[in-house]
């Protein structure tokens, strides 16, 4: 599904700061300095992005302790491989936009309750490029992309939490002379009906039923694990709700 996971993270001050993508920020105070015709143009303009796409994977709660490999099937925009992108037939050369003498933006005349504002917006002649092609790519027709159903193989770490979200950076849609966006990965964990997690630490738990002869006497129990059935010797006058421990289990 569509919408809008390397693994996120936090990276240096110069890229994201306490959850926050500092690229974002820039993209929201452009769109302001967009509105008030101050936007960045020309060759330095803005690079265009991809679409961000999300999805969910579920993974079984042995998986989750363990960690997993996913396999994803994506229906996304790539970059046509023909022009690797570019829109444009290999060897042809690309001319100024005459919509926009190559800024890449159109000024707009609005009319406000205060008044007539002029802002700017992306040249829709060359979609803000500054450039237009003279000879389009035939296999793509121009477009830069092409849309195609890939299968892409996803690591989960170990101990991994239910609801999680992973970010591939890269690895959302492509657009023509552009980045590609970001995949966001929504992790839903299956529960085992019969082991837990103790507070999304680490440690798992689950509960075996004695007799009252063994747990009188004490005993020893097959107790099923995510790595197999171990034995639990369960001690003499053991009690109702008493936790044993089997280290590295």
């Amino acid at each position: 599904s569509q919408g809008g996971g390397g693994f996120g993270g936090f990276g240096g001050f110069g890229q994201q700061s306490a959850g926050i993508n500092m690229e974002d920020l820039g993209d929201i105070f452009g769109n302001f300095g967009d509105l008030f015709g101050m936007g960045r143009r020309g060759g330095g303009g803005r690079v265009a992005r991809g679409r961000d796409l999300e999805t969910t994977a579920t993974i079984a709660f042995e998986k989750m302790v363990k960690g997993t490999t996913v396999d994803l099937e994506l229906d996304r925009d790539i970059a046509c491989p023909s022009c690797k992108g570019s829109g444009a037939e290999n060897g042809t050369a690309t001319s100024t936009c005459k919509g926009c003498n190559g800024s890449g933006q159109k000024a707009q005349a609005r009319r406000t309750m205060f008044g007539t504002f002029q802002t700017m917006a992306t040249c829709s002649d060359c979609n803000g490029l500054g450039k237009t092609i003279d000879k389009k790519c035939p296999a793509c027709k121009g477009k830069g992309v092409e849309r195609k159903r890939q299968t892409l193989a996803v690591e989960v770490p170990a101990g991994i939490t239910d609801g999680a979200t992973l970010r591939l950076t890269g690895q959302g849609e492509a657009v023509m002379n552009g980045k590609m966006g970001d995949l966001y990965i929504h992790i839903r964990v299956k529960p085992d009906g019969q082991i837990e997690r103790i507070d999304e630490s680490f440690d798992l738990e689950t509960t075996l039923h004695v007799s009252m002869a063994d747990a009188a006497l004490g005993a020893t129990k097959d107790v099923r694990t995510v790595e197999g059935v171990v034995g639990l010797d369960v001690p003499a006058g053991v009690q109702t709700a008493q936790r044993l421990r089997l280290k590295g289990k």
